[in-house]
């Protein structure tokens, strides 16, 4: 190196991507406690589970296909994966919670989770394309900022499809084997005193969704 020239970093990508992927985890992290305690105090333990599981095999499934393709973990797909981290539970728990219900009222396990599917399949199905639908013109995007851009529907789309099909076969067959729903004694509980205390229920209910 000629003397007098000073090498100096202007720019380091990697802290911002590890902080990204960072935020994923935690996100990720807090989604799954939430949902496995939603699930386990108004429903049941064993669906909580089942159900929080949406999580990490929708984002398996998206990194997979993104490595299949060619792709890698850069700021969009990981943006991408932090914004679509909160959509894909959403069928699961519309699902678990019909075939839930059914099996409540007497059903076998297996027609329980057939009748569940058919009950609120549609719907969620309906929804999740429709969410798809949003995201297509953005792959649609031709030049230098579509070969930027297109990573990021592409990351979405993936996550919304295998988290549809996992709602949709792969969770009834696993809530098919488990056995019969117990009472849970903690949901009773909590259910049978919120009447009592509706006016907690209301202002922490309005003060959650603002």
């Amino acid at each position: 190196m000629p003397e007098g020239i000073v090498l100096k970093v202007l720019f380091e990508s990697t802290d911002m991507l590890r902080a990204r992927i960072n935020l994923l985890v935690k996100n990720g992290i807090l989604g799954l406690i939430l949902v496995f305690a939603t699930l386990w105090i108004f429903l049941d333990a064993r669906l909580s589970f089942w159900g929080g599981m949406g999580i990490p095999i929708s984002i398996a499934g998206a990194l997979a296909i993104l490595w299949a393709i060619g792709g890698t973990i850069n700021m969009i797909s990981l943006f991408a994966l932090i914004m679509v981290l909160g959509i894909v539970v959403d069928d699961a728990i519309v699902v678990g919670e019909a075939i839930f219900l059914h099996r409540q009222n007497g059903e076998p396990p297996l027609k329980a989770a057939v009748d569940g599917v058919c009950e609120v399949g549609l719907p969620v199905f309906s929804a999740v394309v429709t969410t798809i639908v949003a995201f297509i013109p953005l792959a649609c995007i031709s030049g230098i900022m579509g070969k930027f851009i297109q990573i990021l529907p592409m990351v979405v789309i993936a996550c919304l499809l295998i988290s549809l099909v996992e709602c949709l076969i792969l969770l009834p067959a696993h809530l098919s084997e488990l056995p019969d729903p117990k009472p849970n004694p903690k949901s009773n509980n909590f259910l049978s005193k919120t009447p009592r205390h509706s006016s907690v229920s209301h202002y922490s209910a309005g003060s959650f969704y603002h």
